[in-house]
């Protein structure tokens, strides 16, 4: 018999099917508001229902490119089982898997019993825990918290089996990912592991990319051999990875799609509708749609937040960099510019005039 919450915990994990019983019998252990949400939550761990095909979303991109904005299109849909950033994990333990795509295909389809040290890294990683909803709101979570909020700290400890029941319960899973850097390592989710998978390449203007490293570092950009060097590795990325959709192999048809973040900024509905056709998720659902509108119009001096004036922030960089450091990154990523229809700046005056947008159309 348990004695505590946390015993009640390993036993619904272990006997998911006796659920109501085991509660009736721990109400004098726990407090009884707990008991009766377990009981609330037992739908949430039986066997989930066999969905047909369920498609699993990659957003992939490079740091400070826009990743939290589009994110937010698949995490506020109530049916999507977001991930923000797991990656992160194989950063800081590197070997406790093969390799990146047996650690996403376990993700992608919800196999947290084989991923302890994920569920260890959410709890301890407050961010990145509170970047999904389906982490930190019920049933996986007793307080629902507003995105990248420090309340997370309140939630309940995850266990594997729990999540991997909730998880279950959704119609597809998603994660956002700012450290895979060549697509083409994907490619055994999709020819080994038979993975409905989509992957949105997520790119951005890189001058706007690092002025806003240099903005959330706090730091000044110069033109020197460091920002050559960061330019010109951010830009190489850039640039593989849109050769390998020109090239179009075989596993990636239909499965690819290149979005440029300024042009979710200047029309997010318009583009949360493309994204959502791409993928295969249907209507764009009235939360995903309620959150566009109340958080692309609003003024924000937070780097990291997710609610902004959209239209605003896309090319904001403009009036943060000096000309000599927009002309300098601009000449080091001058394919990626060209590939991708940034307009090259060729004096001071046409960097700072806003009137005059630098993202051409397609």
């Amino acid at each position: 018999m348990p004695k505590s919450a946390e015993d009640l915990i390993d036993i619904l994990d272990s006997k998911i099917s006796q659920i109501p019983q085991v509660v009736d019998q721990a109400r004098e252990f726990v407090d009884v508001d707990l008991a009766d949400e377990f009981l609330q939550i037992h739908k949430a761990l039986k066997p989930a229902p066999k969905k047909d095909n369920p498609v699993r979303v990659l957003i992939v991109t490079n740091r400070r490119s826009g990743s939290s904005f589009l994110g937010q299109i698949l995490n506020q849909n109530p049916g999507i089982f977001f991930n923000f950033e797991p990656l992160k994990l194989l950063e800081q333990k590197p070997g406790i898997y093969a390799n990146q795509s047996v650690f996403l295909s376990l993700l992608l389809s919800c196999k947290f019993k084989q991923m302890p040290f994920l569920m260890d890294f959410y709890n301890k990683e407050r961010l990145h825990r509170s970047g999904s909803l389906a982490f930190s709101s019920p049933p996986l979570c007793t307080l629902s918290v507003p995105v990248n909020s420090t309340n997370v700290r309140q939630c309940d400890k995850l266990h594997p089996t729990f999540a991997a029941s909730v998880c279950a319960r959704y119609s597809h899973t998603a994660a956002k990912l700012i450290r895979l850097y060549d697509i083409s390592s994907l490619e055994r989710l999709v020819t080994r592991n038979n993975l409905n998978l989509k992957i949105i390449h997520l790119v951005r203007d890189p001058r706007g990319i690092l002025s806003s490293r240099s903005a959330a570092e706090k730091r000044t950009l110069n033109v020197d051999k460091g920002l050559e060097g960061e330019a010109g590795y951010l830009c190489r990325r850039i640039k593989s990875n849109l050769g390998l959709a020109s090239s179009r192999p075989p596993w990636l048809e239909g499965r690819y799609m290149l979005v440029r973040y300024e042009d979710i900024a200047y029309d997010p509905e318009k583009w949360a509708n493309q994204v959502y056709k791409f993928a295969g998720l249907g209507t764009v659902p009235s939360e995903v749609l309620s959150w566009i509108r109340t958080n692309t119009n609003v003024e924000s001096t937070n780097v990291y937040s997710t609610s902004r004036n959209s239209k605003a922030t896309a090319e904001a960089w403009r009036k943060a960099i000096s000309f000599p450091v927009a002309k300098r990154i601009g000449e080091v990523c001058k394919d990626v510019l060209s590939l991708l229809k940034y307009q090259p700046l060729e004096n001071k005056e046409e960097l700072i005039n806003m009137k005059r947008s630098v993202v051409n159309p397609w």
